[in-house]
């Protein structure tokens, strides 16, 4: 208890660096991956789904693909990297500032969330129209037997 009373301002602002770091680390590890590939894997169900007629075929919006945000540090593919430049932002004294703005970011962005819901939705169509079609050749063999052969 007493230890506390005692730290020193420079101990103080360590230890919250040191927790905003931590902070952004976590974030970084849940959430870059899946930065870095939500618009591939849009644009991947989207031709899927072209490609298996699955109906209705709606696409965003121009206006909201343009707004995917840009976010520097969720491109860093390495933790070490990630690291070095969580230590720039400190050097500068952004750190704070810059890790409550990802959050921002992340929790807020009608583009992130627009087209993680899509993903969501196209995933669901395709696999229900799977889950159709083998109900279906489950239900009528003889329907789909010269399908199958040829």
């Amino acid at each position: 208890m007493t230890q506390a009373l005692f730290q020193s301002k420079e101990s103080i602002k360590q230890k919250k660096a040191r927790e905003l770091k931590d902070k952004a680390m976590h974030i970084w590890r849940t959430a870059a991956s899946e930065y870095r590939e939500l618009p591939n894997r849009y644009n991947e169900l989207l031709e899927h789904k072209k490609a298996s007629g699955v109906k209705p075929l709606k696409k965003l919006s121009q206006d909201v693909l343009a707004d995917y945000p840009s976010i520097p540090f969720l491109d860093i593919e390495e933790e070490k990297k990630a690291m070095a430049h969580l230590d720039k932002w400190e050097q500068h004294g952004c750190l704070c500032r810059k890790v409550d703005e990802l959050e921002e970011i992340l929790k807020t962005s009608n583009s992130m969330n627009t087209m993680k819901a899509w993903c969501r939705d196209y995933l669901y169509n395709l696999t229900r129209d799977t889950y159709n079609k083998k109900k279906k050749k489950a239900m009528y063999p003889e329907r789909y037997k010269n399908a199958a052969s040829e």
